[in-house]
């Protein structure tokens, strides 16, 4: 079924019908067996961003940026990191800091804390473009 859905997706972004949109793709998490497959094919079809759950250190953003280097050679699609488990919140500060050293491209991040939105008395919240100071 996953590779089924990988080449439905190469098959629509080969098509290029989001010329005037921003395009965004979220993969499995970086432990998954599944990650590794879905980078390739996400960095094949070029879009604006590649969404990564599940970052809990700053450890995850050097092992994505180290993943989509092998594959890209050029421009790289920029990383949304998604903040939504407990360990991220613990880690934060050195996630952040690694997001401004990093040699990927970071424009977004991503907070979905462990309380949901389909669940009653949830928080939400969602920050883009973040500026690192220099």
């Amino acid at each position: 079924m996953k590779g089924h859905a990988r080449e439905n997706l190469a098959s629509a972004f080969a098509a290029r019908p989001f010329a005037v949109q921003e395009t965004v793709i979220r993969v499995n998490a970086l432990d998954t067996a599944e990650f590794a497959d879905d980078l390739r094919v996400a960095a094949g079809c070029r879009p604006n961003a590649i969404l990564l759950p599940k970052v809990n250190t700053s450890a995850d953003l050097e092992r994505f940026a180290a993943a989509l280097g092998t594959i890209v050679d050029g421009s790289a699609p920029r990383l949304w990191a998604m903040i939504e488990t407990a360990a991220a919140i613990h880690h934060i500060d050195g996630i952040l800091h690694a997001g401004r050293n990093s040699s990927c491209s970071w424009t977004a991040w991503s907070w979905e804390p462990m309380i949901s939105p389909r669940r009653p008395g949830c928080i939400r919240a969602r920050t883009e473009h973040i500026c690192f100071p220099g």
